[in-house]
């Protein structure tokens, strides 16, 4: 075999090496568990502005974040089994009746 072919079989192992090495660090890095004080789940700001507006964040076990920034209405409701009811959303509309199904 010649010299220039042993260096390039070096040189591609070396590559390969390397690549499945960086690849490997990427997905330890990406599975590990966040610290015990950072959060994870749905928060909401408890105060909007006075026209409304406020905002709403996700934050995920992977310790990334989604945050909304939009109205926020605050209803009264009532439940029944697998329905809740909210009111009309003109004078005299009818209330609004939505049903849910929790999963899990």
């Amino acid at each position: 075999m010649s010299r220039n072919a042993t260096n390039c079989r070096t040189l591609l192992g070396a590559v390969v090496f390397c690549a499945l090495f960086v690849t490997a660090l990427r997905v330890s890095a990406q599975t590990e568990t966040p610290p015990a004080d950072t959060p994870v789940g749905h928060w909401v700001a408890e105060h909007t502005s006075n026209g409304g507006i406020g905002s709403w964040w996700d934050f995920r076990p992977d310790g990334t974040l989604t945050m909304h920034i939009g109205a926020i209405v605050t209803s009264p409701i009532t439940r029944s089994g697998n329905t809740f009811t909210s009111p009309p959303v003109t004078v005299n509309g009818p209330p609004i009746k939505v049903t849910f199904r929790i999963a899990g």
